[in-house]
């Protein structure tokens, strides 16, 4: 049995030597099957393990050294027993295993989808460095190379061209991206720049190759993800910051402009009576719409409240909603048949001259951050405005006593127009 592991791993190194030759070439050059042997060295490697560490298991102190040398591993020197290993000897060996586990704990961080062939293998290799350990401080380990394939591991990592490693190179370079302008107002950007020259310095040390880092450097790497991190979330918070002082703004302006309307409306010397909804849909003249409707003195006993509908956000140039103004819509119970939200579409569409398909409504969330409800085009009016008006975010009109409620809504463009 123990002549045929030796064989075994025999094999499974000199493929080793052959994956380590191709791996020197550049990956342009080589063919599938190549690159298929390249991507079996983890798994050989594993295999390697294994079999050294049931070799030790298995053979005797005396037929253990000739077996390695024919393996081309340093045996233990003659007549000296495994169990006598010097106190040096355990420390020095102990370490070396330590050592390896640890870096073997970075690699795990790091996330298994990020790592190199080279560092997977490291990786499968923890079980038989931990059983090595185990044996070792017991005083049974045997007093050779503590792990052939781990060294083997080590040196094809050295061998690794610079760069190669480097398993947030995406996610540094889009936190390195310059800030838009409008962002930038609601950053610390010392701090932000500060975050970045040492996420511009970690690159240069992953250029360099980790084989030629010392332990300082090399934590620096291991702090990579946290630094950019960091940069995110501050991207992040000033990118809500900005999204929010916008808001206000075209809250502010629409605002500005209802006034500017209405004052425009009232110097022309038109009377309340002949304001319609197609003008409000252009013009938004919610103040004279209410003076013709919200008179207690004229309103029906009938009215049952408004719908408040807001334009579209964000529109590009051109676009003939950027005609519509915020306007508001008015119920009555005794309206026969009731009005359904297709009905309000025709209206806008004539109005600012629109595709009815090119748009439509939905109810504003109470959380600024969930999108509203869709609201569907043959929807009466009056029974989508009765479920929803229950709720206490709403505004009211009219007198104390009636306490008529507006519910707002938004015009959303489809995109087919």
């Amino acid at each position: 049995m123990s002549e045929e592991i030796g064989k075994r791993i025999k094999a499974l190194n000199k493929k080793l030597s052959q994956i380590g030759e191709l791996k020197k070439k550049s990956k342009d050059n080589l063919d599938e099957a190549a690159l298929e042997k390249i991507s079996s060295e983890p798994h050989l490697r594993k295999e390697v393990a294994e079999l050294q560490a049931k070799l030790t298991e298995d053979t005797s102190v005396s037929t253990l050294g000739a077996q390695l040398s024919q393996l081309k591993l340093e045996p233990e020197p003659p007549g000296q027993p495994a169990a006598q290993l010097t106190e040096d000897q355990r420390s020095k060996q102990s370490k070396a295993i330590k050592k390896k586990l640890r870096d073997i704990e970075v690699l795990k961080e790091k996330g298994l989808k990020h790592l190199d062939d080279a560092a997977k293998a490291k990786v499968d290799s923890e079980e038989a460095l931990k059983a090595e350990l185990a044996r070792l401080e017991s005083g049974q380990a045997s007093p050779m190379e503590v792990d052939v394939a781990g060294q083997a591991e080590e040196k094809a990592q050295a061998a690794v061209e610079p760069g190669m490693d480097d398993p947030f190179k995406q996610e540094r370079a889009q936190a390195l991206e310059p800030l838009a302008e409008d962002v930038a107002a609601f950053i610390d950007m010392q701090k932000f720049r500060d975050l970045q020259k040492k996420l511009r310095d970690i690159g240069k040390l992953h250029e360099k190759g980790q084989a030629s880092l010392d332990k300082l450097q090399l934590a620096k790497l291991q702090g990579e993800q946290q630094v950019i991190q960091q940069i995110h979330e501050i991207q992040a918070a000033a990118a809500a910051a900005a999204a929010a002082a916008a808001a206000v703004r075209v809250d502010a302006e629409r605002k500005q402009e209802s006034a500017q309307n209405v004052a425009g409306y009232r110097a022309s010397g038109a009377s309340a009576e002949d304001v319609h909804l197609s003008e409000a849909v252009m013009q938004g003249l919610i103040a004279e719409r209410r003076s013709k409707y919200v008179d207690p003195d004229k309103w029906h006993s009938t009215f049952r409240g408004a719908f408040r509908v807001s334009p579209p956000a964000n529109l590009p140039a051109g676009s003939n909603f950027k005609k519509m103004k915020m306007f508001e819509y008015f119920l009555w119970t005794d309206v026969v048949p009731q009005p359904t939200f297709d009905t309000l579409k025709k209206t806008i569409a004539t109005a600012i001259d629109v595709k009815r398909a090119a748009f439509r409504f939905e109810a504003k969330s109470d959380d600024a951050k969930l999108p509203g409800k869709k609201l569907a085009a043959d929807r009466s009016m009056l029974e989508e405005f009765e479920a929803l008006a229950s709720r206490e975010s709403n505004e009211s009109i009219g007198p104390d006593e009636k306490n008529w409620k507006i519910v707002d809504i938004q015009v959303v463009v489809t995109g087919h127009a």
